[in-house]
């Protein structure tokens, strides 16, 4: 009995760790996000248009990586949305255990209810991430 017991917590194991932290695959046709990096103007001008005209409901965030003031995500959408957001950690005391952390435990974790705003002037584009309301692994 014990034995039948220790396969399948075994099992059960290995599945939450494998099902765990997984984004859907994505590939992009974009050509802006295939020749420019999350951090250039012309890459967040894109990025800022394509969430515009998606279903707010629809977009999703996972964790990249993340640092003392700087945050990026996976963002996709139920459509052609697939792409990284750049951001400035604007609420760090919201973000204080992750950064702490480093991210470990976090990363490809998707963030649901991620709240930012953008400051757009004639040379940049800025995202501010705010808050979130509950991380999903």
């Amino acid at each position: 009995m014990k034995d039948k017991l220790s396969i399948l917590l075994s099992i059960m194991l290995f599945m939450a760790l494998t099902t765990s932290c997984e984004r859907p695959n994505c590939k992009t046709d974009n050509i802006i996000f295939k020749n420019f990096n999350p951090e250039d103007i012309e890459y967040k001008n894109e990025l800022l248009k394509q969430i515009e005209n998606s279903n707010e409901d629809e977009i999703r965030f996972w964790l990249k990586k993340i640092d003392q003031n700087n945050i990026e995500f996976y963002i996709q959408d139920d459509k052609d949305l697939c792409a990284c957001l750049s951001g400035e950690i604007e609420e760090k005391s919201k973000f204080r255990n992750i950064i702490e952390n480093e991210g470990k435990g976090y990363i490809g974790s998707e963030f649901i209810g991620l709240e930012y705003h953008t400051i757009k002037n004639e040379n940049n584009l800025s995202f501010f991430v705010e808050n979130y309301s509950f991380i999903s692994d």
